[in-house]
């Protein structure tokens, strides 16, 4: 048999990832997220995978930031975009082999896109750095 697609998800809130997230303890990370749990977002995922004839795959919890341990939630909104909290995340997710950053525009077009330009170059820099698995 072989092993699911791993896939890591970044959104920006409960809306798009369901039940799970915001309250994931640092044990969780790097568990496959339960079916049930899933959000909207995973589901379409899903769903542009079976087009294309991947029916084997599920979602990975990332593990938590050493800024969110203590508090045991992981961070969402926002701050997806950012630089800094999208390299850590990259940095601490283990065993995935797909990363999706899903960022909506807001108001700002033009701004959103040089962030979001800017969050791809930390994910994938840092993924490259992360490549020892």
């Amino acid at each position: 048999m072989i092993r699911p697609l791993r896939i890591g998800l970044l959104a920006e809130g409960e809306t798009e990832l369901g039940k799970s997230i915001p309250y994931v303890t640092p044990q969780e990370g790097g568990k496959p997220i339960d079916l049930n749990s899933e959000g909207a977002l995973h589901t379409l995922i899903r769903r542009e995978l079976e087009l294309i004839g991947i029916t084997n795959c599920e979602f990975i919890q990332r593990h938590p930031s050493y800024k969110e341990s203590p508090k045991g939630i992981i961070t969402t909104g926002y701050s997806v975009a950012n630089v800094k909290y999208v390299r850590q995340a990259v940095l601490t997710w283990k065993g995935v082999d797909l990363i999706v950053i899903l960022i909506d525009s807001d108001a700002d077009l033009e701004k959103r896109k040089r962030e979001i330009n800017s969050a791809l170059f930390a994910a994938q820099s840092s993924h490259f750095l992360n490549d020892d698995d």
